[in-house]
């Protein structure tokens, strides 16, 4: 089963024509991701900044990209990740 950060990282590599963006984007949401996992407000809020920071770089078509792959996945109800036991 597909995670919604996997989902959206996979979407954003397949999509994204500039890979070094898409290596940012990857980059900030598996932090994100984590910070989640560790219950670590103060990283998770500093993940977000730095993908908010990456996707503002990008040219509007990209970022065009990036708000469609996101919507699409709210949309759908992607999965969330499984819960830690």
């Amino acid at each position: 089963m597909r995670t919604y950060p996997g989902t959206f990282i996979d979407r954003v590599n397949e999509r994204l024509s500039d890979k070094i963006a898409a290596a940012e984007v990857r980059t900030a949401v598996l932090q994100a991701k984590n910070a989640l996992l560790f219950e670590d407000d103060e990283a998770y809020q500093a993940a977000m900044l730095a993908l908010e920071a990456t996707v503002d770089t990008l040219s509007t078509s990209d970022r065009d990209i990036i708000a469609e792959i996101a919507a699409e996945l709210l949309a759908t109800g992607a999965p969330a990740e499984p819960e830690q036991q």
